[in-house]
């Protein structure tokens, strides 16, 4: 009680402004909510072929652990781009309660069946200097909203360069070993939580290690795709 008496003082003092416009009320208001477009068409993670449900292609499943992989938009979106920056880098992590009904309406406009959530993890190193890990946040959102478990199992061991300008194979020389699962995944279905997809080789490394722990499936849910 004392706690929610001492939000509703702050936010009277400080109240919320949209990131977008500054209007004073929330940190996304409803006219620039409106201006965050929902893709029309899922892409294949991986050769961006459209596809139903996102799902790896069969020119693609060769040599990929992901099942597939739905996004709520664009990153160019510029409003959805500045949210993300503001909710990973600057700790508005109160943001995950406009983002997360955002992924449940695409789990079940999208149909994606799975029995666990899971987020992509971050090192402790990293946790600890960014104070929270947003894809733990918004994937324990996902998960209380839509009444589900989840598994905070899969960890991140080996802190790795940015995947930025590495090649497809460099991309996965740099993640391999950095991540492992401690608890039983077996036969589970797993919706695996990340902000973005670029080239989708961090959500396939952590499908690689699940799968290889027992689970059944791994489908990928982002907030956008570039």
């Amino acid at each position: 009680m004392f706690s929610k008496l001492k939000n509703s003082i702050y936010d009277l003092l400080f109240p919320p402004y949209c990131i977008s416009c500054t209007q004073v009320g929330s940190f996304l208001c409803p006219k620039c909510s409106k201006e965050i477009v929902r893709l029309s068409v899922q892409y294949c993670p991986f050769c961006r072929k459209p596809i139903r449900n996102g799902q790896t292609c069969p020119d693609c499943k060769e040599g990929h652990h992901l099942t597939g992989c739905v996004a709520y938009g664009y990153y160019k979106n510029p409003i959805l781009k500045e949210v993300i920056h503001n909710f990973k880098y600057e700790g508005v992590t109160s943001l995950s309660d406009i983002l997360a009904p955002y992924l449940c309406g695409l789990v079940r406009e999208e149909k994606i069946k799975f029995d666990i959530v899971v987020a992509v993890p971050i090192t402790i190193k990293r946790l600890n200097d960014r104070g929270y890990n947003q894809a733990e946040i918004l994937a324990r959102k996902v998960a209380q909203e839509l009444k589900e478990t989840y598994f905070e199992g899969l960890k991140k061991q080996k802190e790795t360069k940015p995947q930025v300008g590495l090649k497809r194979r460099e991309r996965i020389s740099n993640l391999r070993g950095a991540f492992l699962v401690e608890g039983s995944v077996k036969a589970k279905r797993i919706l695996l939580i990340d902000d973005v997809l670029t080239t989708g080789s961090t959500l396939d490394e952590c499908a690689r290690v699940l799968k290889k722990a027992g689970a059944k499936e791994v489908y990928g849910l982002v907030l956008a795709r570039e």
